[in-house]
């Protein structure tokens, strides 16, 4: 019986990673489209851009450090607040 559970949950944290249930340390290009807690350090490598959309809030708890690298970027002019 309990063999037949381990497929559905394997598939259901490989799910839960694809959905960003999971933090790299490095961030990756992305956007922002609602409003969003930085939890953990992050950095944001030259050619990826951090694009926060209009009327988003991007909140970075204190003590948590964004690395912009050479070539990253953060992307603010739709609006939103950081």
């Amino acid at each position: 019986m309990r063999a037949q559970f381990v497929i559905p949950v394997i598939v259901s944290i490989l799910i839960l990673g694809a959905l960003g249930y999971s933090q790299d340390a490095d961030a990756a290009s992305m956007t922002f489209s609602t409003d969003t807690t930085i939890t953990s350090n992050e950095t944001i490598l030259s050619g990826e851009t951090w694009t926060i959309e209009d009327g988003v809030t991007l909140t970075i708890d204190p003590g948590v450090i964004v690395t912009v690298e050479s070539g990253g970027t953060i992307n603010n002019n739709s609006g939103g607040t950081i």
